[in-house]
């Protein structure tokens, strides 16, 4: 064992609480010690450099500029509201009790929102989420029988691979992964891959083995061990650790300076405690006969300017989660105008794009396919999102007002027009005849499905008939 490593595993709590008995110092020699998975992180942790799983859930829970940003992405992906549709027309199904049930009450301690909010900060604090479904060992895998779901905690949870880890033919995940081994307290439970939903932020690393997911995170760590830095030189300043600086005799004599004695050192320090202050009936200026002066030995809040420094690390957390930073707390504010763009840039980029991958996990996990159907996260109900309904519905009437112009110039059909709208073709035969190929009667059943002398209007009210079909 190299001495460095033996230094590491000296100072760290985990060995001492083992009550370890060997000299670690040693060159030489083999050590067994038990680990819970929690530990093991800490320990590699130390060793590599690079903070683990658990160390990044408590910055989350104690360094605003990270929840911060986590919570502006988790927050609005869990008030998505999810529905169950039908795959054939994107109907919205409301009585199917089974996935209402999971849709309301995934377990006893959470609502979907809540599981939903805890899935998204554990993926971007730790990198990775597990969704454990419980179905009992006697039933088929299908989404009715799946009776609970949870995230099992990202920082206990070790991924026990095959013993013949065969990615370039691996068709499936239980080919890749024997378990999910989960420390609860003093025991690990070992859960069968189908029954985890495992997403994760990728990792380049090549020893990772595609199998294991790094936080974003990570990327900021040097801003986050600046933070740390900033808030414990503050936290020193505010309390007051140590002298702020000396008081020193400017008494003099023939021989020079004459330093105080010790009665007067004494009442100065009397005085000072007793008769100055800010409380009490204590007087605000000090007054002394004692001829001395202050050398200050203590920084500033103002000398150091940590506030600037916490900025530029907070910026650069919110680059690596996407999150723009007119978003983060700052002295200047931002205006109603980019705060408004900049929200809806993070709906687009981001919220939207992570419910939807959550939404495909799902589906795919649950094979709701099998049944026709699938979850769908909609926004429609955000209100910065609103005006980009307004801006695509102007959109899409010129896009069907060019389609109507080109249409009655003989360049496309019926159907034509139908998929430039986003709909499927029709088997109608006149739905597939240019305007110059169709005779007087199927001139006169066009009549009755769009107006051939009039353009259309973008007015809310009007619909063109054409898009519906015969």
């Amino acid at each position: 064992m190299s001495s460095a490593l033996s230094h590491i595993m000296a100072g760290l709590p985990v060995f001492a609480r083992k009550n370890v008995d060997v000299d670690l110092s040693t060159p030489h020699g083999n050590y067994f010690f038990n680990l819970s998975n929690n530990e093991l992180g800490r320990f590699m942790n130390a060793v590599w450099g690079q903070y683990s799983d658990s160390s990044l859930i408590n910055i989350y829970h104690t360094m605003p500029e990270v929840f911060a940003p986590v919570h502006h992405i988790a927050f609005r992906v869990a008030q998505a509201k999810w529905q169950v549709r039908k795959i054939s027309n994107d109907e919205v199904v409301y009585d199917n009790k089974n996935l209402n049930r999971l849709l309301s009450e995934p377990n006893p301690l959470q609502n979907f929102q809540e599981l939903i909010y805890e899935w998204v900060a554990l993926k971007k604090v730790t990198g990775k989420n597990y969704l454990y479904m419980n179905i009992p060992g006697t039933l088929s895998f299908n989404y009715k029988n799946v009776s609970t779901m949870l995230n099992l905690p990202a920082d206990t949870v070790y991924i026990r691979p095959q013993a013949q880890f065969k990615i370039l033919t691996a068709t499936s995940i239980s080919d890749l992964i024997q378990s999910y081994d989960v420390s609860m307290g003093s025991q690990t439970v070992a859960i069968s891959p189908d029954k985890v939903i495992y997403t994760k932020h990728a990792s380049l690393y090549a020893n990772d083995l595609k199998l294991h997911g790094k936080s974003p995170l990570l990327s900021a760590q040097k801003a986050i061990c600046n933070l740390l830095a900033v808030y414990e030189a503050r936290n020193v300043i505010y309390t007051k650790r140590g002298a702020l600086g000396f008081i020193v005799s400017r008494k003099q004599d023939a021989d020079g300076m004459k330093a105080l004695t010790t009665k007067e050192r004494e009442q100065l320090l009397d005085d000072y405690g007793k008769t100055y202050g800010l409380t009490g009936n204590r007087s605000p200026v000090a007054i002394t006969n004692l001829p001395i002066d202050y050398i200050n030995v203590a920084m500033s809040i103002k000398d150091l300017d940590p506030f600037a420094e916490t900025e530029v690390d907070a910026a650069a957390i919110f680059a690596v989660l996407n999150v723009p930073r007119t978003l983060m707390p700052r002295k200047e504010g931002a205006t109603y105008e980019n705060a408004n763009q900049d929200e809806k840039t993070l709906y687009s980029n981001v919220v939207i794009p992570e419910a939807a991958s959550i939404a495909m996990s799902l589906n795919n996990h649950l094979r709701l396919s099998e049944s026709g159907l699938y979850l769908f996260p909609s926004f429609e109900d955000v209100d910065v999102l609103q005006e980009n309904k307004k801006e695509k519905s102007d959109v899409d009437w010129k896009n069907n007002e060019t389609c109507r112009v080109r249409f009655l110039m003989g360049i496309i059909t019926l159907n034509d027009w139908r998929v430039v709208c986003g709909y499927e073709k029709v088997t109608n035969a006149i739905y597939d005849r240019l305007v110059f190929d169709m005779d007087e009667a199927q001139l006169q059943l066009v009549s009755t499905i769009i107006n051939l002398s009039k353009k259309g209007s973008n007015d809310s009210n009007s619909q063109t008939d054409t898009q519906k079909g015969q």
